[in-house]
Formats: C-alpha cells, sequence, structure tokens
C-alpha cells in the first residue's frame, strides 16, 4: 500500500491513491472542510468553498491540493498496524481496509473495559460489585467513548495501551517492586507503545515519574527509586527514537503541531499566561454532555439524547451523594478511605486535567482557538 508522505512543513499528506475512497461517501461537516480541496461533499451534498467559506454545488479547482493528515504529529504505531492489512491481504479495498480498522477499534474499547472493571472490582465485594458493571454500562454506552471506537484513528488502541499501563501499576501496588525489574520494563514498554500510538498518553510520563518517588519515600524502599531506571530503560527502548526525531527536526520532545506553530512564531511562558483569558472552561462541560461531537461537525448524527441526560444525571447524581455523604461521620470516613484507595487514580486525573488545561492553552496561542474537547 502507499504510505503517506511527510514533509517538514507541511505535516503529513494523504496519499492521491485514497482520493477515489475519500470521495465515494459524504462526510460530516468537519471532514467535508478538511477535504474541501479535492470535492468531498458533506451530507447535504456541498462542498466547501474556501474563498467565501461557504456550502455551494459547484465543484472548486482542485489540481494542486494535497490532503493533510489531521493525526500527523501522533506517533505511527496504530496506522501501521492498519497499513500491514493492506501487506498481508492481497488486493483489500479501502471499504474493506476500513471496515477492518473498525473492528479492530471495537475489539480494543471491548478490552478497554474489561481492564477497568478488572480494576474497579478490587475496591468492591458483595452488592457493591454490581455498581461497577454499571459503571461499565455507562461506558459502553457514552457517545463520546463510542464515536472513538467507531472512526479510523488512533484513539481506540492508544485508550487501551493507556489502561493496561494503569492495570499494571495497579497490580504493582499489591504486590511491590522486587528484586526482578522485569515487570517494571514491561509498564515502561507499554507507556512507551502508548506515546508513539498518540502523544497525549506521554501525561503518564510524569505521573509514573511521580509514583516511584513517592512509593520509595512512603515505603523507605530504594527498590522503587532503581525501578525508575528500569521504567525509562523500557519506556526509551521504545518511544525514544520518536523523541531524538522530534528534537532533531523540530527541537522539541514531541511533534505536536501547535507546539510547533508556537515555537516557530516565537510564543513563551507570557504567552501561555495571557492565553488564559482565551481559555473557555464552559466548553469543558462537553466532556459530560457529549454534545459536542455533533456541535462541532465531527458527526452528522447528534448523540442519542436519553443515553446523554443517562450519562448527565449519572454524574449529578454521583456529585450529590458525595455531598450528601460529607454530612455523617461515618461516611464522610468510608468516603475519606475510598479516596485513599483510589488515589493514584485521582492523582493521574489531575495530571490529565492540567494536560487539557495546557493542551488547550497551547491551541489558543497557535489558532487563536480553543481545541480542547476531550
Amino acid at each position: 500500500s502507499e504510505m503517506c508522505i511527510r514533509d517538514r512543513n507541511k505535516g503529513a499528506l494523504v496519499p492521491e491513491s485514497m482520493n477515489k475512497f475519500l470521495l465515494s461517501h459524504p462526510h460530516p461537516d468537519f471532514s467535508a472542510k478538511s477535504l474541501s480541496g479535492i470535492g468531498a461533499i458533506n451530507y447535504k451534498g456541498k462542498v466547501w468553498d474556501r474563498n467565501s467559506k461557504s456550502w455551494v454545488d459547484a465543484k472548486i479547482d482542485k489540481s494542486e491540493y494535497q490532503t493533510k493528515i489531521y493525526q500527523w504529529q501522533h506517533g505511527p504505531l496504530y496506522y501501521y498496524l492498519l497499513s500491514s492489512l493492506r501487506y498481508l491481504i492481497n488486493d483489500l479495498s479501502y471499504e474493506s481496509w476500513s471496515d477492518a480498522g473498525r473492528i479492530l477499534n471495537v475489539i480494543f474499547a471491548a478490552f478497554t473495559i474489561l481492564l477497568w472493571l478488572s480494576i474497579l472490582r478490587t475496591y468492591t465485594s458483595g452488592p457493591d460489585e454490581y455498581l461497577v458493571y454499571l459503571t461499565g454500562l455507562m461506558v459502553a454506552s457514552n457517545s463520546l467513548y463510542a464515536f472513538n471506537y467507531a472512526h479510523i484513528a488512533n484513539d481506540s488502541l492508544a485508550i487501551l495501551l493507556f489502561t493496561l499501563a494503569l492495570y499494571m501499576f495497579h497490580k504493582l501496588n499489591f504486590t511491590g517492586v522486587r528484586n526482578d525489574y522485569f515487570y517494571v520494563v514491561i509498564i515502561g514498554i507499554v507507556i512507551g507503545l502508548s506515546v508513539i500510538t498518540k502523544t497525549t498518553a506521554i501525561v503518564l510520563l510524569p505521573f509514573s515519574f511521580i509514583y516511584f518517588i513517592f512509593m520509595s519515600i512512603k515505603k523507605r524502599d530504594a527498590r522503587y527509586t532503581y525501578a525508575l531506571f528500569f521504567f525509562f530503560l523500557g519506556y526509551f527502548a521504545i518511544a525514544g527514537y520518536y523523541h531524538v526525531e522530534s528534537l532533531q527536526k523540530y527541537g522539541l520532545f514531541t511533534g505536536m503541531q501547535e507546539a510547533l506553530v508556537n515555537k516557530e512564531n516565537n510564543k513563551g511562558l507570557t504567552d501561555v499566561i495571557g492565553a488564559l483569558s482565551g481559555f473557555n472552561f464552559k466548553s469543558l462541560k462537553g466532556i459530560y454532555l457529549y454534545g459536542h461531537i455533533h456541535q462541532g461537525g465531527w458527526s452528522s448524527e447528534p448523540a442519542n439524547s436519553v443515553i446523554v441526560r443517562l450519562n448527565k444525571n449519572y454524574i449529578w447524581i454521583i456529585i450529590a451523594l458525595i455531598i450528601i455523604c460529607s454530612f455523617g461521620y461515618k461516611c464522610r470516613q468510608g468516603l475519606y478511605n475510598n479516596i485513599k484507595k483510589y488515589s493514584p487514580l485521582l492523582f493521574l486525573l489531575l495530571l490529565t486535567w492540567a494536560a487539557m488545561l495546557y493542551h488547550g492553552l497551547q491551541t489558543i496561542m497557535a489558532w487563536g482557538v480553543m481545541a480542547t474537547r476531550a
């Protein structure tokens, strides 16, 4: 199969051999705008004209247009896996190839939920286990999660590898670091695979570093400090080439396109602070309401209203129960104990929110608008 063309300034370009496939079906508005130069239509049969910034019926000149790959700044693992299908199966059409990619993503998503259920079940017993399965059902029916495994992109595999790394840390909490550091090397390898699938998984690096240092101090066990060497040994064995290439080409640890644009425009810390005024915190509610996938033009169909309400109400019910629970001493103690149990996951959640804030500020600096939604 024809691989994508990489260009230092333009990023990665879609091979022209894929144009016929891309034009064989209509697209959601967001995709149709991205592919307007090759005449891609939206679900209303219109083409986006970049000059007039409107939807038009007439085809536009596309002779010199090249399509950028939206995810070009991320690692190649998922896309290499997909391209291998076209090497292994002769005469595989792009339609069959994309269907195979979606099936793979569904499998990745299913295993992700199973890993989360396995983690959560260790904190529950008896009737409480039903709450774990209810949580799994809520995630599986979540429209944002479904979107990430229904389209052809690296999210589903990245989330699976991300979750697998958390599962391995979870197991490490029970077994502790032993003199055999092979398990720690494997954790580093899994996180390395996650990062070369989607760069945003790099949030696991500071999490891992702080985890091993914290456990070394808490348990007064130097083996956790030694484990850091073996962790980074596994990590850089997989992802080292990606960071070296980014440093050589762009002078940055990763090749994220927003950071690249900001570096070229000589924007620094003072600009990050200034971008805070443009950060739209209200837009982050889309993470919980799940309407932004449709509103942003990523999908032609809105999320199921019943499921959206259920997900939204589920979150508010949890918040309300926590508030009510805080008034009772026994309940408060139980809540405190659960927070201690889940502290590594809660800490990672805080790091993830911090990473989202940073990404949002980077997009404001680069594009003038906040492109962070989930």
